[in-house]
């Protein structure tokens, strides 16, 4: 791989990086679809109580027998809960920035692998290939987490708009500036 195509691939990955911090960091759009607790104080309280662990949990769990958890999910609520810090952390972590720019510099490899091994060399190819790729991405996670565990539309919306957004921004960039080899 030349020392053009590392320093594009760097360039959209860092296109992808500054449209998240735009998207995340600076947009309240995202964020519009979260709901608020009465009191933060008492539902933390109640999370460490029933949540303990950092995880995953889903309730009504799975351990229950048919009986028991058809009557649960009748009752409800049903919930798909995330523990990411128990015990807290910073507002803002730095290691979250050295992980995204590895997650951004991963998914911009990855396409301009496709569009090598794919021998694409034209430009609006490219453009078309990253905008599928992407697409089918975001509808297999965002949709598949709309319709497999009831997660809420406006919330994985909000999630697609930004992921069909960073696909479009990195294939942009690839797509004008890596050079497939010719065969």
């Amino acid at each position: 791989m030349t020392a053009k195509n590392v320093g594009i691939i760097v360039a959209a990955a860092l296109a992808m990086y500054v449209w998240g911090m735009i998207y995340w960091g600076l947009s309240p759009l995202p964020y519009l679809t979260w709901h608020q607790t009465r009191d933060d104080v008492a539902a933390g309280q109640a999370l460490r109580e029933h949540f303990p662990e950092q995880g995953t949990y889903y309730l009504p769990g799975e351990h229950h027998g048919p009986e028991a958890k058809a009557e649960l999910y009748d009752k409800g609520p049903i919930a798909f809960v995330h523990v990411t810090a128990p015990d807290g952390r910073p507002v803002h972590e730095p290691w979250v920035l050295v992980k995204g720019l590895v997650l951004c510099l991963s998914v911009a490899f990855l396409l301009a692998m496709v569009f090598r091994i794919g021998d694409i060399q034209a430009v609006g190819a490219r453009l078309r290939v990253g905008l599928l790729a992407g697409a089918a991405a975001t509808i297999m996670i965002d949709g598949g987490d709309m319709v497999w565990w009831y997660l809420p539309w406006d919330w994985k919306m909000a999630q697609a708009v930004y992921n069909l957004s960073a696909w479009f921004l990195t294939s942009l960039v690839l797509a004008y500036g890596f050079k497939a080899p010719q065969t």
